[in-house]
This record gives structure tokens, C-alpha cells and sequence, in this order.
């Protein structure tokens, strides 16, 4: 009978350890997944912050270019401008040239 006692205090016990080391390996395990879900969200930052930085100096990089085309465009205008002024005043030398050496 002792020994029969013996063996189930052993068994109980053996099933108490296994249950103990289930929880504390449960426990363990939850405390990892929740450091590498901090990592995790850590990173998830990180790329979040790189890729606004990373619009935004697209955006600002063509909003130059926009500017660079702008200006661009405005000098051709401004040249075309010019040139059609020079013209019209090239005539009406030419027409009052050409009058007074009717008179």
C-alpha cells in the first residue's frame, strides 16, 4: 500500500511539474511574441516615417521640376515675345522708310 501511495504522489507530482512547466513555457512564449510584436511594430514605424519622408521629397521634387518647366516655358514665351516685337518694329521702320522714300 505504501508503495502504491508512493507511486501516485509521484505520478501527482510529475503532473503538477508538467502542468507548472506548460504554464511557465505558456508564459514565456507570451512575453516573447509580445517583444517580437513591438519589434515588429517598431519597424512597421520606422517604414511608415521612411516612406511619408520619402513622398514628400518626391512631392518636392516635382514641384521643382514643375517650377524648372514653368520658368522654362515662360522664357520661350518671353523670347517669342521679344521676337515678335522686334518684327512689328522691323516693319514699321521699314514702312516709314519706305514712305518717306515715296515722298
Amino acid at each position: 500500500q505504501k508503495g502504491a501511495d508512493h507511486l501516485a504522489q509521484v505520478f501527482e507530482t510529475r503532473e503538477q511539474l508538467n502542468t507548472d512547466y506548460l504554464a511557465a513555457k505558456a508564459l514565456y512564449d507570451t512575453e516573447r511574441y509580445k517583444l517580437e510584436l513591438e519589434e515588429l511594430q517598431l519597424k512597421k514605424d520606422k517604414i511608415e516615417s521612411v516612406t511619408a519622408l520619402a513622398r514628400e521629397t518626391l512631392r518636392q521634387t516635382q514641384l521643382k521640376e514643375s517650377i524648372k518647366q514653368d520658368e522654362a516655358d515662360m522664357k520661350i514665351f518671353t523670347d517669342a515675345q521679344t521676337k515678335l516685337r522686334q518684327m512689328v518694329f522691323d516693319q514699321n521702320v521699314e514702312a516709314v522708310i519706305a514712305a518717306k522714300n515715296s515722298d
